[in-house]
C-alpha cells in the first residue's frame, strides 16, 4: 500500500508545494477548498486574519504506480482510477504545465534487461497518461533510472526485519562495482536475505512515478480551523522545497552507474588443463563496458607415465567477449581465432604429430561462460564456460614406438569443442573510467 504526504509550505512568494503518494490527496485536497467546487490550493499570511486572499501558487503533485515483476504495462486499479479523476478535476479550472515520467526498476536480474523494463514503465505510463486523463503529448516528458540503487538503499533503511540487515547496508556503502554489490548479496545468509528482499523490496522499486507541475491563481477563504494545521517548522520549509528536478536525477544516477565500472586486468589458469599436466595462463583485459579481450596460452611437453601416450601441446586462443552486464562480470559470449602445435599418442598404433611440425591447426570458433567474483575485495574471481569450433589439420602419422617410422600424412577439419574451462583468476584495475557503456 502506497502511503501519502500532504505538506503545505508558506513563502514570501506564495509557493504552495504538495507531494502525494497515494490517491487519498483527493480527500484532503477538496477539505482543504471546500469552498470551491474544484481541486486547488492557496496561500495566507499567517499574522492576518482569515479573510479573502488572492494569491497564485505552483503544485507539485508525485504520484507512483507500481508494476507487476518483468512487467511494462499500465494495470487498472482504484488508485489509478481516484488519480485520474483528480488530474482531471485539477484541469477543469488550472492548467498543468509539466508532466514528467519516471520509470525504474529493480536490481535483481541483467542490468540491460533492467534499463529496457524501467523505459518500458514510463513510456506505457506517458500512453496511459495521454489515452485516459487526455494530457497532450507536448508537456510529457520521459525519463529512466534503470536500476535505482539510491532507492533500494532507502528501502533497506526502513525495513528493519530484512536478514542481515546490517551486513546489507555494509555492502550497499561498499566501493565496488553493482555487479559485486548484486553477487554478494545473493550469497548472504544463505541466500535467506535475497528471497526476503525478492518478496518485500524488489517489488516496490518497479514502478513509474508521475511529476505533475499545476499553475493555477485565484481567491479563496480561508477558515481558522484549517489554516492553523498547514503552519509548519523552517526546516522542513528546506526538505520540500528541493522539488527533485526527475531529468537531472536521471542523468546523476547514469553517471554514478557508469563511473562505479573500473577497466581491469585479469590473470587466470584453468584447471582442468593443469590435470592434463598442461600449463596454461590466460590474460584478459577490459576494453569498454560490455567488452574484453582474453589470451589464453597452452603448453605441454609431458608423456604421461611412458613414451606411447602424450598430449604435448603449445597453443593459443585469443578472442573478443561481449558481456551481458557494464560490469563485464556475470555472462558474455566470446568468438576465437585458435592455433596450436601437437604431438600426441594415446597408446594406440599411431603418434599424431602436425606436418613437419611446421604446420599447426589453425581455426576458430564461439564460446559462452559465466564468471562471479569469489573474495570480499572483488579481486579474486571464479570462470566457468565451454566453447566449439572448427580446425584445418594437417598431420603426420607415426609408428607408436620410439622413433617410430613415417607411416603417412593427412588432411582433415575437426569440428567440436575446443575449450573448456574452469578457472580462477586475480583482478587488477587500470584505471577508472567515465561514461562506461552505460
Amino acid at each position: 500500500m502506497l502511503k501519502c504526504r500532504f505538506k503545505t509550505i508558506f513563502t514570501e512568494n506564495f509557493e504552495t508545494v504538495l507531494i502525494f503518494h497515494h490517491t487519498t490527496f483527493r480527500l484532503l485536497y477538496l477539505a482543504l477548498i471546500s469552498s470551491l467546487s474544484c481541486i486547488g490550493a492557496y496561500a495566507v499570511n499567517p499574522e492576518e486574519d482569515p479573510v479573502n486572499i488572492a494569491g497564485s501558487s505552483d503544485s507539485i503533485i508525485n504520484f507512483r504506480q507500481q508494476f507487476n515483476i518483468e512487467s511494462d504495462r499500465v494495470v487498472s486499479s482504484p488508485e489509478l482510477r481516484d488519480f485520474a479523476s483528480c488530474v482531471d478535476s485539477i484541469m477543469r479550472v488550472d492548467t498543468i504545465t509539466k508532466v514528467s515520467v519516471t520509470g525504474i526498476a529493480s536490481i535483481d536480474g541483467p542490468e540491460s534487461l533492467n534499463r529496457r523494463l524501467a523505459k518500458a514503465r514510463a513510456a506505457a505510463m506517458s500512453s496511459w497518461l495521454q489515452s485516459e486523463v487526455h494530457i497532450p503529448d507536448s508537456i510529457i516528458s520521459t525519463f529512466s533510472r534503470g536500476e535505482d540503487w539510491t532507492m533500494f538503499r532507502s528501502l533497506v533503511d526502513a525495513d528493519s526485519l530484512i536478514p542481515a540487515r546490517g551486513q546489507v547496508i555494509t555492502i550497499l556503502d561498499s566501493k565496488i562495482s553493482y555487479g559485486a554489490k548484486e553477487a554478494r548479496l545473493r550469497n548472504l545468509d544463505k541466500g535467506r536475505t535475497w528471497s526476503y528482499l525478492a518478496k518485500n523490496v524488489f517489488p516496490l522499486m518497479r514502478c513509474a512515478e508521475v511529476s505533475l507541475g499545476v499553475k493555477h491563481r485565484f481567491i479563496v477563504p480561508v477558515p481558522e480551523e484549517i489554516l492553523q494545521p498547514e503552519i509548519i517548522e523552517a526546516e522542513v520549509v528546506e526538505e520540500i522545497a528541493e522539488v527533485p528536478d526527475y531529468e537531472a536525477e536521471g542523468q546523476e544516477i547514469s553517471q554514478t552507474l557508469s563511473e562505479e565500472w573500473r577497466r581491469r586486468f585479469y590473470i587466470k589458469t584453468d584447471l582442468p588443463y593443469w590435470l592434463m599436466t598442461w600449463a596454461n595462463a590466460s590474460f584478459e583485459v577490459d576494453l569498454a563496458s560490455h567488452w574484453s579481450f582474453n589470451l589464453p596460452i597452452y603448453y605441454s611437453a609431458l608423456n604421461y607415465f611412458k613414451h606411447t601416450i602424450k598430449f604435448r601441446i603449445f597453443g593459443f586462443q585469443p578472442g573478443f567477449r561481449y558481456w551481458f552486464r557494464p560490469d563485464n562480470m556475470g555472462a558474455y559470449l566470446e568468438v576465437h581465432y585458435g592455433m596450436a602445435w601437437y604431438d600426441f599418442a594415446f597408446n594406440g598404433e599411431y603418434r599424431y604429430q602436425d606436418y613437419r611440425r611446421k604446420t599447426p591447426a589453425i581455426g576458430g570458433g564461439l564460446a559462452a561462460g559465466y564468471r562471479i567474483p569469489v573474495s570480499k575485495n572483488g579481486r579474486w574471481v571464479m570462470e566457468f564456460g565451454a566453447g566449439i569450433g572448427a580446425y584445418r589439420l594437417h598431420y603426420n602419422r607415426f609408428i607408436n614406438e620410439y622413433n617410430g617410422k613415417l607411416v603417412d600424412s593427412k588432411k582433415k577439419t575437426y569440428f567440436g569443442l575446443d575449450n573448456l574451462n574452469i578457472s580462477i583468476g586475480y583482478t587488477f584495475p587500470i584505471e577508472k573510467r567515465k561514461g562506461g557503456g552505460k
